[in-house]
């Protein structure tokens, strides 16, 4: 726009947008539970903010797309599996269920990232969390430390962008 003395017009549309990563390891200490990822970081909020650090929480109603990664370590030399699926303010979103393997080929500590994301309507201070289970005690959700040898940065157990559509 050219009003304003910033260039820009005041009629623009606000998109909100929050952004949260998580600096541990989860684990499955109980086969066959549903969880939720937690994330103990805001990277960036605007109208999106964590919440008992396992609930994105919309501030405002709109449509918003919910993109996720997760990196995936499965302990046992043994076959796992794990589910992933998104819940809105308590109720599993319907069709939202995905199932990964980790074949016990690949050897013991084997890692895979699950990433994807779910475009969704929310009304204001709605929240969505990302669930998951696995029947393997052995699987968990992995953070690691900054490497070296290239110098690298942490690797989040998750990184978790909520954006308005």
């Amino acid at each position: 726009g050219s009003s304003g003395t910033s260039g820009t017009s005041p009629t623009g549309t606000t998109r909100y947008y929050g952004a949260f990563t998580s600096n541990v390891t989860q684990t499955n200490p109980v086969a066959n539970v549903a969880r939720a990822f937690s994330a103990d970081t805001t990277e960036y909020s605007g109208g999106v903010i964590l919440s008992a650090n396992t609930r994105f929480v919309v501030q405002n109603a709109g449509v918003y797309n919910i993109q996720f990664s997760a990196q995936l370590q499965q302990l046992n030399n043994a076959d796992s599996a794990i589910s992933i699926w998104f819940r809105k303010s308590g109720t599993d979103i319907p069709r939202s269920n995905t199932e990964l393997s980790i074949d016990k080929n690949q050897g013991g500590a084997s890692k895979l990232v699950a990433a994807w994301n779910i475009v969704e309507s929310f009304t204001a201070n709605q929240y969505i969390e990302i669930m998951w289970s696995s029947p393997d005690t052995g699987m968990e959700i992995l953070w690691q430390t900054a490497g070296t040898g290239p110098t690298r940065p942490v690797t989040p157990s998750i990184i978790v962008t909520v954006t308005q559509v």
